[in-house]
């Protein structure tokens, strides 16, 4: 799971219509990132999830990381102002304990606030 740390205030500082424009730089940047056969996502708001099908834990983290650099690296510009954006991540794995899906996002969800909490721009395994 990924979320854009401080989406609100690129949309109150900048528009709505930049925020779309991040949004879409992000999907940009998990195309780019990701390996063939993984999925990325939109699921509402500023939340990203991903999906990497028989991935190792530490395989997933560089994964994880890449992703997290070229979105570091995106810049904006409004009005002659140049700002960048960062994201904070959780990051799981399905385990033979999981009966769906719901507890494999719920964990990943729940790795993503812990990474809000901790400051922010962060993978957290969860």
């Amino acid at each position: 799971m990924l979320d854009i740390d401080d989406f609100k205030t690129v949309n109150d500082t900048y528009g709505h219509q930049e925020g779309d424009n991040v949004l879409q730089r992000i999907a940009e940047c998990g195309r780019a990132a990701l390996r063939r056969g993984d999925v990325f996502g939109r699921i509402g708001g500023e939340e990203f999830a991903a999906v990497f099908p028989g991935c190792e834990p530490g395989v997933a983290m560089q994964v994880a990381e890449r992703l997290q650099q070229e979105i570091q690296r995106l810049s904006f510009s409004h009005d002659a102002q140049t700002f960048g954006i960062t994201v904070s991540q959780g990051l799981t794995s399905l385990t033979e304990a999981d009966e769906n899906l719901d507890s494999l996002f719920a964990r990943a969800d729940a790795a993503m606030y812990e990474a809000k909490r901790q400051g922010k721009n962060r993978i957290i395994p969860g």
